[in-house]
């Protein structure tokens, strides 16, 4: 079976520092021990340190909007990532490209608002809340990209949905249904 990315969106602050090398972006890409909002009939906690090791693997990519071909940033070239109690951070030095400049434009006028990461699961457990709500806790994923976001896409039920429902077919349980 194919892994199949996913993307959480956060309504974390993005915050630009500039410094004698130029624009810094500062933001929070992951935001552990928090339940999400509905995403398509289930909510989602991440635990501390479920992408620990992506985060030393060198390979992630920082975008704008989850584009490849508005690139921000890679590991080792402009990205630094750190980990506390609260969540991953990250820091970008905006390099000097149209992409770069238009983040840093958009970021000072309070035009974007969030961030966001992609990645495919690799530990996950399922249960039910009190009120009988599927609730999904990451504790081990792959982390491939994270940055700034215009709009974040956390209530996006549509996408969600369809994402519930593959993971229903993925893992043999029948996904309650919603009437909206």
């Amino acid at each position: 079976m194919a892994l199949e990315l996913e993307r959480r969106d956060q309504l974390a602050t993005v915050r630009l520092h500039v410094g004698d090398s130029g624009p810094v972006l500062r933001g929070t890409a992951i935001v552990y021990n928090s339940l999400s909002s509905d995403l398509g009939g289930f909510r989602e906690i991440i635990t501390p340190g479920a992408g620990r090791r992506a985060l030393n693997s060198g390979r992630i990519v920082a975008t704008f909007n989850h584009n490849p071909h508005a690139p921000l940033a890679r590991q080792g070239a402009g990205l630094n990532l750190f980990e506390d109690e609260r969540g991953v951070h990250y820091t970008i030095a905006l390099p000097d490209t149209q992409v770069g400049r238009d983040v840093a434009e958009l970021v000072g006028r309070g035009v974007l608002a969030g961030s966001s990461f992609t990645f495919h699961s690799a530990r996950e457990h399922w249960t039910r809340d009190a009120d009988g709500n599927h609730v999904r806790t990451l504790s081990g994923f792959e982390v491939v990209e994270l940055g700034p976001v215009l709009t974040p896409a956390y209530g996006e039920t549509t996408v969600a949905m369809r994402s519930l429902a593959r993971v229903g077919r993925a893992r043999e349980f029948v996904p309650l249904i919603y009437l909206l």
